[in-house]
């Protein structure tokens, strides 16, 4: 009875190990035969694999390839990309933007997937492969710098910057002011078209077609926003009378140059730049003007100081920021003191600069009427209806010392004894305070000192005559009048000797 259980224990291990030495043998001939097929068939396509739906199955690299061109050119020439935008109509084809269908990239993949390392389950992949289809998409490329190129044509024809609204200005007009509309803008976004391209040629899509509606650009201005940004902040005019012709017209020809100015928000203005050197050429005239050691001297352009300095008054009633301004060595007659703008060029180089600091332009208008030259600022007015007068407080007088005598000795001034030539006209100096007062109605609602400004005082310089006159003129006035010249006691001298000798 053992033995025979015995005997039947040792056959049933000897069938097991059969068993497990023919699974063995098969699974090696399996493997012996992917590794076979693997060798045989390390440069061609599995069975199943298509590209563009095309069967590639079993084909080399290079007749994968030539069976695909073929192909490829009935595709690019299906090929084309319609952009519709704002009624216009651009179409781009493959030779605009070099454009092509990737065989390569197409090809190295399906080779990658007949190449797999896992033998086994490449062999399960090619049993899986003779009844599934794997397609493998060749991908549309294209020269994105050259469809940058294109886009670039449509947004040229496509773009359209926003345009704010804004005041024509005609300050000599009786209605100064006349609304121009806003408009709109309109941006082709290249990246955001590009996005969409890129996007259907994922899908295959060969005719893509795409009605692209452009961002819209709101302006920043409206003629809503405009609306009490015109006011009158300024007028200020100062006095021409007592004037000479040529210095009436040399003020007007400065204040004309910012007739019409519209001052930009942020914007800088310099006196020199917009008005020009005084010149001759530029139709400036000669005229007493006051020189550096405080003389006077007729210079092409005298007077244009007064013409600064009216619009140095307007400017700081408008509130607006004055950047670079300097006094005459004394003060002058046609504003208050402390109140005067100097400006010369081109040596010494002296200016008045000042800069719109509202949100708004500003508009200049002047005029010359009544023996007046006038400067009026328009724009937007000050929070709350508050307004701003300028006040200068003279604090202390400093007499002027002795004039200076100088005997004129090349008879440059004056020739003759008894007569003197005022070079410099002594004057005292004084210390000022220049306040700028802010109203609201009648009510003083803050004082802001401006500066403290000191004209020190101006030391008279005299020339008097050395020569002796052989007369003396009749005029007992002490002027020069009926004094002879030269010529005229030459000949005086002449008839006399002729008289005496008959």
């Amino acid at each position: 009875m053992d033995s025979r259980i015995k005997r039947s224990r040792s056959l049933s291990i000897k069938l097991k190990l059969t068993a497990a030495i023919l699974v063995l043998a098969l699974l090696a001939g399996i493997l012996a035969y992917t590794l076979v097929l693997h060798i045989l068939n390390n440069n061609r396509i599995d069975q199943g694999i298509f590209v563009n739906n095309i069967d590639l199955g079993g084909l080399d690299v290079v007749k994968a390839r030539q069976k695909l061109e073929y192909e490829s050119l009935r595709q690019l020439n299906r090929f084309s990309l319609t952009i519709n935008c704002n009624e216009n109509t651009w179409v781009l084809y493959p030779y605009d933007i070099d454009g092509r269908i990737d065989i390569e990239s197409a090809v190295a993949k399906a080779i990658e997937i007949s190449r797999r390392d896992n033998l086994f389950a490449r062999f399960v992949s090619a049993e899986q492969t003779d009844n599934e289809k794997l397609n493998i998409a060749a991908p549309f490329v294209y020269n994105k710098a050259k469809l940058i190129e294109q886009l670039e044509k449509i947004k040229n024809a496509i773009d359209r910057k926003p345009v704010n609204a804004y005041y024509k200005f005609t300050p000599d007009d009786e209605d100064k002011f006349t609304v121009i509309y806003e408009e709109t803008g309109v941006n082709f976004n290249i990246d955001e078209v590009i996005s969409i391209i890129d996007s259907e040629l994922l899908k295959q899509n060969t005719s893509i077609v795409i009605d692209y509606e452009p961002e819209i650009l709101q302006p920043i201005v409206t003629a809503a926003d405009l609306v009490g940004k015109n006011e009158l902040l300024a007028a200020f005019s100062t006095d021409l009378g007592g004037s000479s012709e040529n210095r009436v017209h040399n003020v007007r020809l400065a204040a004309a140059a910012f007739n019409g100015m519209v001052v930009k928000p942020g914007q800088v203005v310099s006196f020199n730049e917009t008005v020009g050197e005084r010149t001759y050429e530029r139709g400036y005239k000669d005229a007493p003007d006051i020189m550096a050691d405080a003389s006077m001297e007729e210079v092409p352009g005298g007077g244009v100081c007064q013409t600064a300095s009216t619009l140095y008054n307007a400017v700081l009633l408008a509130g607006l920021e004055v950047i670079e301004s300097a006094r005459h060595p004394y003060p002058i007659p046609y504003v208050d003191k402390g109140l005067d703008a100097a400006v010369n060029m081109p040596s010494p180089y002296i200016d008045l600069k000042f800069k719109n600091n509202k949100t708004y332009p500003v508009y200049i208008h002047t005029y010359y009427e009544d023996n007046q030259i006038h400067f009026e600022i328009y724009g937007e007015p000050l929070e709350d209806g508050k307004t701003i007068r300028l006040r200068a407080e003279v604090y202390e007088t400093i007499k002027a010392p002795k004039p200076e005598y100088i005997e004129d000795t090349e008879g440059r001034y004056v020739k003759y004894k008894g007569y003197e030539y005022v070079k410099v006209k002594s004057r005292d100096g004084c210390k000022v305070k220049v306040y700028k007062d802010i109203y609201k109605g009648d009510t003083l609602v803050e004082s802001l000192l401006l500066y403290d400004h000191y004209y020190e005082p101006v030391k008279g310089v005299i020339y008097t005559g050395i020569q002796t006159p052989l007369f003396v003129p009749l005029s007992s006035d002490g002027s020069d009048d009926g004094l002879p010249s030269d010529e005229e006691i030459g000949e005086v001298i002449e008839v006399f000797i002729v008289n005496v000798f008959h």
